[in-house]
């Protein structure tokens, strides 16, 4: 059964959250703008990205363990496509 942190922002948001958790080097490379040679910042979306990147920051915080959907129904509807 999904943790309630997991149906309350959705798997979409769950995988960003461990994402961001795993990788901080992309993170700080983007902040350090280590592209602008190849393209001028765009403040709109950069602007966008930080708030992203804070929120998501703040929601490791309060992850403990993941906790993954029993898939069985999911598997055994797929199976039932495919076989018959």
């Amino acid at each position: 059964m999904p943790s309630n942190r997991a149906a309350e922002h959705g798997d979409l948001n769950l995988m960003i959250v461990y994402a961001l958790k795993a990788d901080r080097r992309i993170i700080d490379q983007k902040k350090n703008g280590e592209e602008l040679d190849i393209e001028p910042r765009n403040e709109a979306l950069n602007s966008f990205i930080e708030e992203r990147i804070r929120y998501f920051s703040n929601e490791v915080k309060n992850v403990k363990s993941i906790a993954f959907p029993d898939s069985s129904k999911l598997n055994e509807i797929f199976r039932n496509a495919i076989y018959h």
